[in-house]
């Protein structure tokens, strides 16, 4: 099976963008969203480039949220226009991007100081899992990159990719499982398939009660049928 992409590599091509402009996002008020937390990731979604502010800043469109139910629940209710709580107000925020998943990332909100140092490996190890199950199902790789929120600074990251994902709550939710586990467990081992799946195997039998680990015990074995079969 063909390599992939190894992530000091991913690292280093992000490290020196870094010299670039960063993306700017600009925070939705109440931001923070649902109270329920997890020790990993929080999510929202950021509106289309098109719909950028005249000073070239990014809108963040959706509250924070861990809660993966939570964050499938705004795109329900953006799809059937009937969404209106601190998470999402249709037809008041500006709409959820349905052509591509556009996901900002923040670990640990309003602990900075806690971040792990690490958390640049373990987040782009994320994005190349999410590379091997998009390869699987002959979708465009998702791209991950270092922005600059204006509450949570240079510790958020925003996912770019397919629309594939967003064609049920069900590859939402499995997309956010990965990142979490990723960003609490990682750098995961990425280089084939089988190598993740030996990483799965490992994280279940070793750490059978860490965050969210006994999700992926129930479904990591149908990651790969669920994006073959999504097309």
């Amino acid at each position: 099976m063909k390599k992939k992409k190894n992530i000091s590599k991913d690292v280093s091509e992000e490290t020196a963008k870094k010299k670039k402009k960063l993306i700017t996002v600009k925070d939705r008020s109440n931001s923070q969203g649902a109270s329920y937390t997890s020790p990993g990731m929080r999510f929202a979604f950021v509106a289309k480039p098109k719909h950028e502010h005249t000073d070239g800043t990014r809108q963040q469109v959706t509250g924070f949220a861990s809660c993966r139910d939570g964050v499938c629940n705004t795109v329900r209710g953006h799809v059937h226009g009937a969404m209106k709580t601190s998470t999402y107000m249709f037809g008041t925020d500006l709409p959820i991007d349905m052509e591509n998943i556009r996901l900002l990332m923040v670990k640990n909100i309003g602990e900075k100081e806690k971040v792990d140092a690490g958390i640049r490996d373990k987040i782009f190890s994320g994005k190349a899992v999410l590379n091997l199950y998009e390869d699987l199902a002959g979708w465009k790789r998702s791209k991950i990159t270092t922005v600059n929120h204006s509450l949570y600074g240079k510790q958020t990251w925003l996912l770019t990719g397919s629309g594939n994902w967003m064609r049920a709550a069900n590859l939402v939710s499995m997309l956010m499982l990965i990142m979490r586990v990723a960003s609490n467990h990682g750098p995961l081992k990425t280089d084939n398939i089988e190598e993740l799946d030996g990483n799965w195997k490992y994280l279940c039998n070793t750490r059978p009660t860490g965050p969210d680990i006994p999700y992926i015990k129930e479904c990591w074995k149908k990651f790969s049928l669920i994006v073959e079969h999504s097309k």
